[in-house]
C-alpha cells in the first residue's frame, strides 16, 4: 500500500511497476493530473469522476499525448439505471471474491451521522461507513 500523505506516489508506482499503471480512477482531476500523467503507462486510461479543486483544469497535453493516454469522465448521477445496477453488481461480485478490499476507517450508526461527517472531513484513512437499519436507526 502507498500512503499518498507521506510518500512520493509517483516514485512508489514506478518502483512497483515496470512501465506505470494501466488505469487510474481519479477523484480530483485538477489536483492530480500531472502526477497521473507521470504514472500512467502507454495507452493507459485515466477515468475521473470529480475535479473539486478546479472545475476547469489545465491539461499537460504532451505528457498525455506522447503516451496515447485516454482520458474519460464519468458521472454516476446521469448514468442509465441499468448501467448503475451492473456496476453495483460488479462491485458486489468483486467484494465476494475478495478481489476488492476496502479499507474501513470507522463505522457509525445513523444516529451518529454528524460524527461520521466530521470524521470524513478530518481526512479519514479509509472509508467512513454509515449503517442504516435496526442497528443504525435513531430511537
Amino acid at each position: 500500500m502507498v500512503d499518498y500523505r507521506t510518500e512520493d506516489v509517483t516514485a512508489a508506482v514506478h518502483n512497483l511497476t515496470a512501465s506505470g499503471v494501466d488505469q487510474i480512477v481519479e477523484v480530483d482531476f485538477a489536483a492530480n493530473i500531472q502526477r497521473d500523467a507521470d504514472m500512467i503507462a502507454n495507452y493507459g486510461t485515466i477515468t475521473s469522476y470529480s475535479s473539486t479543486s478546479d472545475p476547469r483544469p489545465v491539461l499537460p497535453y504532451y505528457d498525455l499525448q506522447f503516451k496515447a493516454v485516454t482520458v474519460r469522465t464519468i458521472q454516476v448521477f446521469t448514468m442509465p439505471s441499468a448501467d448503475r445496477r451492473r456496476a453495483a453488481a460488479a462491485i458486489v461480485d468483486l467484494l465476494a471474491a475478495d478481489r476488492l478490499r476496502p479499507t474501513i476507517a470507522a463505522t457509525y450508526t445513523l444516529g451518529e451521522i454528524s460524527a461520521a461527517h466530521e470524521h470524513a472531513e478530518r481526512g479519514a484513512d479509509g472509508q467512513v461507513v454509515l449503517t442504516i437499519g435496526p442497528e443504525g436507526a435513531q430511537s
